[in-house]
C-alpha cells in the first residue's frame, strides 16, 4: 500500500486525500494524525512510544480502499536473524521493510511513502553543496526548487517530515534566475 502525502509547507502539514469524503491531515512527520470525513474530525491518531493506532488505521484503508490504496502487507513477524536472512536473499540494500515494499520494490516508511519519495529522487539535483549549504533541485516542469539544510542532523532535509525530520520545512520553490545565480555561484547546472 502507498499513500501520496502531499506537504503543505505554508501551513507545515502532510495531507492525504483518499475520497472527496476521506482524508488525512499529519503534523510533526505522523506522530499525529487526524482523520476527516466529510470535512469533520472523526479521529485522531497520536503515536505513543508502545503504540501506534495509525497502524489499525492503515489496516482499515487497505480494507475498505483497497482499490485506491492497495493492499498493507507490512513484515512485522520478522525477527532480526529473519530480516538479515531475507534482506541477503533478495539482494535488498536498504533498511528492512517493516511496513511493506511499493510497486517499484522500494522501502515504505510508516506513512507509506517510498524511498524514493522521501529522498527526492522525484526531481533532478542541479546543484548540491554540502560546503555552503546549497541544494537546488529541478520538477519536470523546470521549476527550481531549494531544500534547506537541518543543522541538528549536519546534512540536507529530505522531502517531507518524517520520524528523523518532523520539524522539515520542506522544499522551497524559487525563481528562475535566483536559482541560476546560486548554480553559478556555488556549482554547476546540470543540463
Amino acid at each position: 500500500m502507498e499513500l501520496s502525502w502531499i506537504h503543505r509547507t505554508d501551513k507545515n502539514y502532510l495531507e492525504l486525500q483518499i475520497t472527496e469524503n476521506l482524508h488525512y491531515i499529519a503534523y510533526a512527520g505522523g506522530r499525529k494524525i487526524k482523520k476527516f470525513v466529510d470535512d469533520e474530525l472523526v479521529d485522531v491518531f497520536v503515536r505513543m512510544e508502545n503504540d501506534d493506532p495509525w497502524e489499525e488505521e492503515k489496516q482499515w484503508l487497505s480494507q475498505f480502499y483497497k482499490d485506491i490504496v492497495g493492499t498493507y502487507k507490512p513484515m512485522w513477524d520478522y525477527d532480526p536473524g529473519q530480516q538479515h536472512g531475507w534482506k541477503v536473499s533478495k539482494g535488498w540494500n536498504q533498511e528492512f521493510p517493516v511496513f511493506g515494499i511499493s510497486r517499484k520494490g522500494e522501502y515504505l516508511d510508516r506513512l507509506q511513502r517510498p524511498t524514493s519519495k522521501q529522498i527526492g529522487k522525484d526531481m533532478t539535483t542541479v546543484l548540491k553543496n554540502d560546503e555552503f549549504h546549497m541544494m537546488i533541485e529541478k520538477d519536470d516542469d523546470g521549476n527550481y526548487w531549494q531544500r534547506p539544510w537541518c543543522t541538528e542532523q549536519d546534512t540536507f532535509y529530505n522531502v517531507q517530515p518524517c520520524c528523523v525530520f518532523p520539524e522539515n520545512p520542506g522544499r522551497k520553490l524559487i525563481p528562475h534566475d535566483e536559482a541560476i545565480r546560486l548554480i553559478e555561484k556555488y556549482g554547476y547546472a546540470q543540463k
